[in-house]
């Protein structure tokens, strides 16, 4: 695959395209060890929630806010958009070992059902913790521990509670923080 339909794929993400440039053997070890997880039964699933919550560190280092304004959106449809983004690249990513699993275990694919949904919250509350803590002044910034502990819910379900208690309180403070930078507030 060329770079220029790698990027059409990705939809032009600085967070993917940047990750995938800068660690091309880390992605290329993921996929295979993705792959090696799809023989042996209820481990494939469980393997893909790992990816969506370790692609959780693609959303770390903050993009110059012109890359922001090119779309010439509000916050809440920009937020959206990444989300979507997120959720696109991810799902075409890890959709062929998605599929070999539920085809070497076809009794095993109810855990689709889990994985799924888990997987989208994992993406969507990576994407609204960056944007909650965005500062161009500092392009990466360390997580803070109440984001460790939401990260953690996806995981362990009874800390999902927080994860979701979180995902909306990002929410709120991504679309006011972002609008700060869009619209010149101070």
């Amino acid at each position: 695959m060329t770079r220029p339909s790698l990027l059409r794929l990705l939809g032009y993400s600085p967070e993917w395209t940047g990750a995938l440039r800068r660690h091309r053997a880390a992605a290329a070890s993921v996929a295979a060890a993705l792959l090696l997880c799809t023989p042996v039964p209820y481990l494939p699933f469980g393997a893909l929630l790992l990816a969506a919550v370790a692609c959780r560190s693609l959303y770390r280092r903050h993009e110059d806010p012109a890359l922001l304004t090119l779309p010439r959106m509000g916050a809440s449809r920009l937020l959206v958009g990444k989300i979507l983004a997120a959720w696109r690249n991810y799902f075409a990513l890890t959709l062929p070992a998605a599929l070999a699993a539920a085809a070497f275990h076809p009794r095993t694919a109810w855990i689709a059902a889990a994985w799924a949904p888990l997987a989208a919250l994992a993406l969507a509350y990576a994407v609204l913790a960056k944007y909650a803590r965005y500062d161009p002044c500092s392009p990466s910034a360390g997580a803070s521990q109440a984001e460790r502990w939401g990260a953690a819910g996806v995981l362990l379900p009874p800390l999902l509670p927080l994860t979701l208690w979180l995902t909306v309180t990002y929410a709120l403070a991504a679309e006011r923080n972002l609008d700060r930078y869009l619209y010149d507030y101070d």
